[in-house]
């Protein structure tokens, strides 16, 4: 009995240190620790970025451990920017001390910011055959910090960038609800005195419109 009494005390306080080794070593903590985001628009955590924009709070999606250096991890956001109006994969990947380490998250990219329309010509004309416009025109879509010119089309849709020109006499009530609701570009024909409407509708191809309307006068010289 007295034997049996010794090796009892002898595995008991084994057991404690093993189990007290295994809580240690399940203690030791990630030099990375990424983040499990919710909410966001769909409540998985999906967050919306601006398209041309760069994500405002990268610290949301991980933190670092206790002794970790920002400035010695290698952190790469990658994502498809142009993929806009999708909910996508963004992977964000940090090299610290030759180790990968990575995480998938999702992302919506989109564009808030609609075509911007200049135009520099004359709001008189003389009386010709035609007036190319397009030359006097600056078209163009806001990407970040960037102009991204928008091209003339033959025909307008919001899911294509371009823009048309439509116009009509001032005078005439139907052709001018005809221009306003035209997706055919048309070629400015001034070779008739009169008031016209002129009509430059531009599409970003992400479902942002906008539509100059210029008044033109056209006279005999």
């Amino acid at each position: 009995m007295k034997k049996l009494k010794t090796m009892l005390i002898f595995v008991i306080p084994s057991c404690l240190l093993l189990f007290g080794c295994q809580n240690k070593d399940s203690e030791i903590e990630e030099p990375i620790r990424f983040s499990t985001i919710g909410g966001g628009i769909d409540g998985k955590g999906t967050q919306v970025i601006e398209w041309g924009e760069d994500i405002q709070s990268k610290d949301m999606y991980y933190s670092l451990g206790e002794g970790v250096n920002k400035k010695d991890c290698e952190t790469k956001f990658e994502y498809d920017e142009d993929n806009v109006g999708k909910i996508i994969d963004m992977k964000v990947s940090i090299k610290y001390k030759d180790k990968d380490y990575k995480k998938i998250f999702t992302i919506l990219i989109d564009d808030t910011k609609a075509p911007v329309i200049e135009y520099s010509g004359e709001n008189r004309m003389k009386v010709q055959g035609s007036y190319d416009i397009n030359k006097d025109l600056n078209v163009y879509d806001i990407k970040g910090k960037q102009k991204v010119d928008i091209k003339a089309y033959e025909q307008f849709s919001k899911f294509y960038p371009g823009y048309i020109i439509t116009y009509a006499p001032v005078n005439d009530e139907e052709k001018i609800k005809d221009a306003k609701e035209g997706i055919m570009n048309q070629t400015l024909d001034i070779k008739y005195p009169g008031q016209y409407k002129v009509f430059i509708k531009a599409s970003d191809g992400h479902g942002n419109i906008t539509v100059k309307e210029i008044d033109m006068e056209v006279y005999k010289a």
